[in-house]
């Protein structure tokens, strides 16, 4: 269609055919039809500003020269429009355009505040973990050590079947664990009473999950992590100095056959 067209289109056509562009090869071939509604100062186009602000961002965000300008569009979304369906995704997407840029107090300000709204995203979780395990990447970067567990254990304890996100929030947890672990203070019996127990724990929760996750297709971890997890279980076991006895009681503990090999049932 040509421009001169767009002047003769609905409202509502303006915006289904925008949609249906943004998912085409092509998306910034929808710009134009949203361009036209948001020029538009007519109530009907009002209804559809939000909405096309919106899509526009999202497109604008894959493209280098443009996150400025879509950083824009999702906080109009927010503090103008205040268009409660697409908030949510507008402080994701403004988190996700930060953490890329390296701004990571700016992108962490947007994940807290999704963090907060436990009602958000509440019909599609894929998302809430998506959130989640940035949050830990955020805080990682941060030096927040303490923050990026907590956040990775949220995901993983949370949304332990969105394996996309909970596979790698794991294998993210356990490197920084085992980091603090190793790190800590011995040298009397009460702390190297600790540090036992601490050992035993991280070794227990990542034989829990491989055991919990021997059925899945290496496809579901797209970052490679879930095959890292199984390959790296015996470094653990040596690193957490995991003896015979401490692996049959905690292969007993968690109902795991003596017989069970990880690395056979991942095959």
């Amino acid at each position: 269609l040509g421009r001169f067209e767009k002047k003769k289109l609905s409202e509502y056509a303006l915006q289904k055919i925008g949609e249906n562009f943004s998912k085409g090869e092509n998306p910034f071939t929808a710009v134009p039809y949203y361009e036209e509604l948001l020029a538009r100062e007519t109530p009907d186009a009002d209804l559809f500003k939000a909405s096309a602000e919106f899509h526009i961002g999202v497109i604008e965000m894959r493209n280098a020269t443009k996150v400025n300008s879509a950083k824009e569009r999702f906080r109009r979304v927010i503090n103008k429009y205040k268009d409660a369906a697409l908030i949510p995704e507008s402080h994701l997407n403004l988190a996700k355009i930060h953490f890329k840029a390296k701004e990571f107090n700016d992108a962490m300000e947007n994940l807290q505040i999704i963090n907060k709204e436990k009602n958000w995203f509440s019909k599609e979780k894929e998302k809430r973990a998506e959130a989640g395990m940035l949050m830990g990447e955020v805080a990682e970067n941060q030096n927040d050590m303490v923050g990026a567990a907590k956040a990775y254990l949220s995901v993983l304890s949370t949304y332990p079947n969105s394996y996309q996100y909970s596979t790698d929030a794991f294998h993210k947890y356990a490197k920084i664990s085992l980091k603090d672990i190793q790190a800590g203070e011995g040298g009397t019996p009460e702390k190297d009473a600790k540090k036992r127990e601490r050992e035993l724990a991280l070794y227990k929760i990542y034989l829990k999950y491989i055991f919990m996750w021997q059925a899945l297709k290496p496809e579901v971890s797209p970052t490679g992590a879930l095959v890292a997890l199984r390959r790296e279980l015996g470094i653990y076991k040596s690193e957490l100095k995991i003896e015979a006895l401490d692996e049959v009681a905690i292969r007993a503990g968690l109902g795991i056959p003596d017989d069970w090999n990880p690395e056979s049932a991942a095959k």
